[in-house]
């Protein structure tokens, strides 16, 4: 479990970077088991139920082990090759890729970031962009359902202090 949350943590430092490199090593992987389960039937079919059943069993759960034992060697090469935010293709002078994992260049201009605004006198953080009609149509909807929640709050407390005091008049 560990080493396959390892990699799944790490994709996310990059999702669409890393996440297509681990995507193809599962299928790999996932091709190499289903060949794997047609050859052992085929090996085990002249063997009663109960012999073929350990037999595939135990190359099942040694293909597992190895599969994991392959997924701890994978996370590391995952780790050497994203680390830092730049895809190390190799350990020569040329060997790393600077721009592999660079950041849009909208996001980099985006004036709600702020990398475009800052000087040594601020803003020190971003200012946000102008609202898209889009996400002003999301806050008009937060701020109608929130007056919605308030009143069902208010109900719910009330019925809360009936029931309350009906459980004590019962006593």
């Amino acid at each position: 479990w560990w080493a396959f949350n390892l990699i799944n943590q790490y994709t996310d430092l990059n999702f669409q970077v890393i996440n297509a490199e681990v995507r193809a090593k599962a299928a790999g992987l996932e091709a190499r088991a289903r060949s794997s389960v047609k050859a052992w039937e085929v090996e085990t079919e002249h063997l009663d139920q109960t012999a073929a059943l350990e037999e595939l069993t135990a190359k099942s759960n040694a293909f597992a082990e190895e599969v994991v034992q392959e997924w701890w060697k994978f996370a590391f090469h995952l780790i050497t090759k994203y680390r830092g935010y730049v895809v190390t293709l190799n350990s020569s002078a040329n060997g790393v890729l600077a721009t592999g994992q660079a950041y849009p260049k909208w996001w980099l201009d985006s004036a709600d970031v702020g990398f475009t605004l800052w000087s040594a006198n601020g803003p020190y953080h971003g200012v946000p962009d102008e609202a898209s009609p889009l996400q002003l149509q999301g806050k008009e909807r937060y701020e109608a359902s929130a007056g919605q929640l308030g009143v069902w709050y208010v109900v719910s407390l009330v019925v809360a202090v009936a029931m309350g005091s009906a459980a004590v008049a019962f006593q």
